[in-house]
């Protein structure tokens, strides 16, 4: 193949950097194939950045791109490094790809979310049927990791609970979709769910999301061994649902419905009427896209997902932002068991087992890319971006209402497709396309 020869226009980094060993080590059985699959093509992005009109929308997607296939590299290379200071090298620079790409923790900010956390975990004390020896180590643990001087104020994130755009936001979707909504909403909403059972609820309400929004007529629904994700393929036109994912409640399943399919699907549909990049998202939409993500769900179940927290702080101490040094998977590990079983504590629903796989899973998205192992510690952080695009989209849509703009307004120019509305240039481009 010619070494200049056309790119693919996207390279897809998570399904190479999801681990396919849940042991003691990670492993990653597509990361090589995808590496040589794209390393052909490297010289050609290369030319697509240095071509393209400078600090234009063609610019950074092409970097974007040049971006994410030096991730996969400088990952590719440290499961395959000959020694210990050689792997160490390449995890340092896997970390900073990461950091470049999707940013890091603010130390403020995580600060003052494990602040709150550990106020959420004190409340449990005293309380007969959690494990008060357990707990005490676990709240142990994450004091060692709280930074005293960087106390963030509570006025510098109010958006923390914007009741009322969250009730314009559930007013808004429960008009509009209704008929799929209502699917999960019975007496019975905290009852809990196998994964076969949530499969026939969405199947029955992405039916009647089709009667609403017809570009939803050839979506299916894939039940997907060996994982425990729900997540959206707008190429294959699928939501996966993973086999061995905990159990749900109605009321869980109904926020991620409106947050894969609501958010996730329709940005997706709806900029592919017009623009293939609006279809696959602009270079900056993916905080606005968890963001809006989390923002639906919280709206319509009234609960704000405690992923969002979880991931920001356990990033942070990962990274050593929060704490003196780095974490490696085994430790973060032994006390995400910890705190999911003291939850598990309060709602004697879940068993040990689903504990661990839920423990598992949210690590292991904080260390995949890398082995994973005691002494060979590098850290993906793209899950900060629910939290800070959480943080974001209220705080625009916000500004939006107190500007006069309807809710409806607001949410339908969000969903035109997949960018950030609070980027200039991506407002711009939509303006020009549209």
């Amino acid at each position: 193949m010619p070494r200049h020869a056309k790119a693919p226009k996207i390279i897809s980094i998570l399904k190479p950097l999801t681990p396919t060993d849940l042991g003691d080590s990670l492993e990653y059985k597509f990361l090589e194939e995808t590496v040589e699959k794209n390393e052909p093509y490297e010289q050609s992005r290369l030319d697509e950045v240095l071509s393209a009109q400078p600090h234009s929308i063609e610019e950074k997607t092409a970097t974007r791109q040049l971006a994410y296939h030096y991730l996969l590299k400088t990952a590719h290379n440290a499961m395959n490094a000959p020694s210990e200071s050689l792997q160490a090298h390449w995890l340092d620079r896997y970390t900073q790809a990461s950091i470049e790409i999707f940013g890091t923790p603010l130390k403020k900010r995580a600060n003052q979310l494990l602040n709150e956390h550990i106020q959420q975990f004190e409340a449990l004390k005293n309380i007969e049927q959690v494990d008060q020896v357990l707990l005490d180590e676990y709240l142990n643990w994450l004091k060692s990791k709280r930074s005293s001087d960087t106390r963030a104020s509570r006025e510098e994130h109010e958006t923390d609970s914007p009741k009322p755009l969250l009730d314009n936001i559930s007013e808004f979707l429960h008009s509009r979709y209704s008929a799929a909504l209502d699917v999960f909403t019975d007496e019975n909403i905290e009852e809990r769910m196998t994964v076969a059972q949530a499969r026939e609820k969405i199947e029955t309400a992405l039916t009647k999301l089709n009667d609403i929004e017809p570009g939803f007529s050839s979506w299916k629904v894939k039940i997907i061994s060996d994982k425990d994700v729900i997540s959206v393929d707008p190429e294959t036109k699928t939501l996966q649902l993973g086999k061995n994912r905990a159990a749900m409640t109605k009321s869980e399943l109904k926020g991620l419905f409106c947050h894969e399919l609501l958010v996730h699907a329709l940005r997706s549909i709806n900029g592919a009427k017009i623009d293939e990049n609006l279809a696959f998202g602009l270079p900056d939409y993916l905080d606005t896209e968890e963001g809006l993500g989390t923002l639906f769900e919280y709206a319509v179940t009234k609960h704000m997902p405690e992923k969002n927290a979880d991931r920001y702080i356990d990033i942070a101490i990962a990274l050593g932002t929060l704490g003196e040094t780095m974490v490696p998977r085994p430790e973060l590990m032994q006390y995400v068991v910890m705190r999911e079983t003291l939850r598990s504590q309060t709602d004697l629903n879940y068993t040990q087992g689903e504990v661990e796989t839920k423990a598992r899973a949210h690590v292991n998205r904080i260390y995949r890319g890398t082995p994973g192992t005691e002494d060979a510690i590098g850290v993906f952080t793209k899950d900060i971006v629910y939290q800070d695009g959480f943080d974001t989209i209220c705080s625009y849509m916000l500004g939006r209402l107190d500007a006069g703009d309807t809710i409806d307004e607001i949410i339908d120019f969000v969903m035109i497709g997949k960018f950030n509305p609070t980027s200039e240039k991506e407002v711009a481009y939509v303006a020009k396309m549209y």
